[in-house]
C-alpha cells in the first residue's frame, strides 16, 4: 500500500485546508443527510491533487452515503455513463443516500464531442 493511500483522511477534522471551504463541503453533506439540500450538485475545482476527490470521499463517509465513484478519464463510452444508473443500485433507490463523484469531469465534455 503506498504511503499516501495509507495515510488519506478518513474523517473531516484529518482534512487540512481552507476552513471556509471545508465549513462549504461539511454544510452541503449535512443538509442532504438531513433531507434539506441547498444545492443538487457541488463542483469542485483546483489543481491537481489539492485534495477535491478526497473531500468528496471523506463527505459521503462521515454522512453514511454510499459512494459511486466513476473516472470519466478512464471510462471507455459513453454507455458507461448511460448505463450508470442501473450498475449504481439507482435502480432500487433505496433508503441509503448516494454520492455520485465523477472525478476528472472534464474528460467528458472531450470524449462526447469528439463522437458527434
Amino acid at each position: 500500500m503506498e504511503w499516501v493511500d495509507k495515510h488519506k483522511p478518513e474523517k473531516w477534522d484529518e482534512v487540512l485546508g481552507s476552513e471556509q471551504n471545508l465549513m462549504i463541503m461539511q454544510n452541503f453533506f449535512w443538509a442532504w443527510s438531513e433531507k434539506a439540500p441547498f444545492a443538487h450538485a457541488i463542483l469542485l475545482a483546483g489543481e491537481e491533487g489539492c485534495g477535491k476527490t478526497t473531500v468528496a470521499r471523506v463527505g459521503a463517509f462521515e454522512n453514511d452515503f454510499e459512494l459511486v465513484s466513476i473516472n470519466a478519464s478512464e471510462e471507455k463510452d459513453m454507455k458507461t455513463y448511460q448505463d450508470l444508473r442501473l450498475t449504481s443500485g439507482f435502480e432500487s433507490w433505496s433508503n441509503e443516500s448516494k454520492c455520485v463523484l465523477i472525478d476528472e469531469c472534464d474528460g467528458l465534455g472531450r470524449r462526447f464531442d469528439s463522437r458527434a
